[in-house]
């Protein structure tokens, strides 16, 4: 569809005169922030003498694995966070070369071209020593005129990205300079105002920070298993958890925080941590490998990749102790979904790419009819069922967990297991099987080429699963299921702090109403701020008949509360 508009002569800018830049729909929402708001440019609320700077890549792409100087690239740019533990390395020599745009304690990098296009995040003395791409660049707001957090927020919300791509250029293949960059329109807000919508990223942030330490609890389970826990702790853990769970988890979260006096045995962890980063089941099958193994061994493959060393050393290691299958701790017997018909209309399916993560991705879901006739087969999920990828290069095996009560069902890609909860606890399961043991041990069942991998359904029921104690299973389960809570809730702060942004700009809610709900806050008053959370759902503020994006915010306050001793404990 063809928009035809005029302006005036007056009406263009010195830097602009292409029409992409002055489309109606641009404009009335940057008239918007202007009329309720007034609006001023990014230039004037950035630090001057730091400036605007972007960064270039090293001769070659030189990264590291690992190094001093991370390097932040477009793909590190995540819901308003950085995710260092992603971000590559590159020498002090390139870093050197690069000075101009190193970056420091409260910066914000925005994404100026690629894939993720006008994103942006701040920077926290966690992120450094670190440098960026040319293809993001990299501002500190001025602390005096705006709250770093607000801005993110702002520039990340709807009408921010409108600002954004209102200063792009190109067609194919968007891109901002660095003009265009300081001359953002940026919504005048108070400071109170600006504190209460930027501590909703804040907090997001903390918690975020919680679920990744919990996060590591797979490679707690493996370290556990191969006993190589210090005494010292695992003595501490089992007569804490009978007394005070709370205090249990502050002693397993200092542990998962790498907050361990001793050099050695924090290495060892380290180590566990970075090897239960390998993913796919089937990242180490092309690797070199020479074994010897006993005929008695030989199940139902006679492939040499069923029987490498990583993946014996990992069947003997539990074997050799007390175990059961996972068959036997199930309720039911172990099996695959059936191939469903999907539709436009009808209750959720999840199919293989849900499963990137030990918990089931939010986003992506098809559609199936339960009612269908072509759909009596297919299968529905429970609380704490686990799902196993059942083929795929690159996917088979991977384990996650299901922890909702919507009706959803599974398609023939998944294996599904559902564990009798009076035997093992589903959680510590899914974890187990996320760990490098437990991948493994998957591993050993899978059969096939490299382009078409399937797992065996006789081999999953028989992975060993080491018998734990039920309460100790309990605790670790539970607490990892808290990070699943953790990360849904950080994902709900960042889009209320996006939310209020658009209802300030849109006029559905007054500056006043958020510095009355920061000065509350601030005298210990948390009445108003649940006033304003009740009304926010994903559709925005005050929808009426929209489900609540926090539907339970004395839980928020307690895992806030939470999180923040956490991080001053770290």
């Amino acid at each position: 569809m063809v928009t035809i508009f005029k302006r005036t002569p007056a009406q263009l800018s010195e830097r602009r005169i292409d029409p992409w830049h002055y489309q109606p729909q641009f404009e009335r929402q940057i008239n918007k922030i202007k009329d309720n708001l007034g609006a001023l440019t990014l230039e004037v609320v950035i630090d001057s003498k730091r400036g605007v700077a972007s960064g270039a890549t090293p001769l070659g792409a030189n990264y590291l694995e690992k190094g001093r100087v991370k390097f932040y690239r477009t793909s590190e740019v995540e819901e308003m966070f950085l995710q260092a533990e992603k971000a590559v390395f590159i020498t002090d020599e390139d870093d050197e070369k690069l000075k101009r745009s190193r970056l420091v304690d409260g910066d914000i990098l925005l994404t100026i071209t690629g894939a993720k296009f006008g994103k942006s995040a701040v920077v926290s003395a966690k992120h450094l020593p670190a440098n960026i791409s040319q293809h993001s660049v990299r501002f500190k707001s001025d602390p005096k005129k705006v709250d770093a957090h607000f801005l993110v927020a702002y520039l990340n919300s709807k009408t921010g990205q409108v600002a954004i791509w209102r200063e792009a250029y190109g067609a194919t293949r968007p891109a901002i300079d660095f003009p265009s960059v300081r001359s953002l329109a940026v919504p005048k807000v108070s400071p109170l105002a600006q504190k209460y919508i930027g501590d909703k990223v804040r907090q997001a942030e903390q918690l975020r920070t919680w679920a990744k330490r919990l996060y590591r609890i797979p490679a707690f389970i493996d370290a556990f298993i191969q006993g190589a826990l210090p005494l010292s702790l695992t003595d501490s853990l089992f007569p804490l958890i009978k007394n005070s769970n709370n205090d249990a988890i502050k002693e397993l979260t200092k542990f998962l925080a790498l907050n361990i006096e001793d050099a050695q045995m924090k290495q060892n962890f380290q180590d566990f941590i970075e090897k239960n980063k390998m993913g796919s089941v089937d990242i180490e099958r092309e690797f070199f490998h020479i074994n010897t193994v006993s005929t008695l061994a030989i199940e139902d493959f006679l492939s040499a990749q069923t029987y490498r060393p990583a993946i014996t050393d990992a069947f003997d290691q539990i074997t050799s102790k007390k175990f059961s299958t996972l068959q036997s701790i199930s309720l039911e017997p172990i099996r695959q979904g059936a191939t469903p018909k999907f539709s436009a209309i009808g209750n959720k399916c999840i199919k293989s790419k849900q499963t990137r993560d030990l918990f089931l991705d939010e986003t992506g879901y098809e559609i199936v009819d339960p009612n269908d006739e072509q759909n009596k087969r297919i299968v529905r999920l429970k609380r704490n069922d686990i799902l196993v990828t059942r083929q795929g290069a690159g996917t088979v095996g991977r384990a996650s967990i299901f922890l909702d009560d919507e009706e959803t069902y599974i398609t023939d890609s998944l294996f599904l297991v559902r564990i009798d909860p009076a035997k093992a606890n589903p959680a510590f399961v899914a974890g187990f099987l996320r760990s490098y043991t437990g991948q493994r041990l998957i591993e050993k069942g899978v059969y096939g080429s490299t382009g078409q991998l399937n797992l065996s359904s006789t081999a999953l029921r028989n992975i060993p699963i080491l018998d734990v104690p039920l309460e100790f299973q309990n605790f670790l389960g539970e607490t990892l299921c808290t990070a699943d809570t953790l990360f849904k809730l950080s994902t709900r702060l960042t889009q209320s702090a996006k939310t209020l942004v658009e209802a300030l700009i849109e006029g559905q809610l007054t500056e006043q109403q958020l510095i009355q709900a920061q000065q509350a806050l601030e005298d210990g008053d948390n009445s108003l701020d649940q006033a304003i959370l009740s009304k926010l759902s994903a559709e925005g503020y005050a929808i009426e008949g929209a489900t609540p994006l926090f539907s339970d915010v004395d839980e928020l306050y307690s895992l806030l509360e939470d999180a923040e001793q956490a991080e001053a404990e770290e």
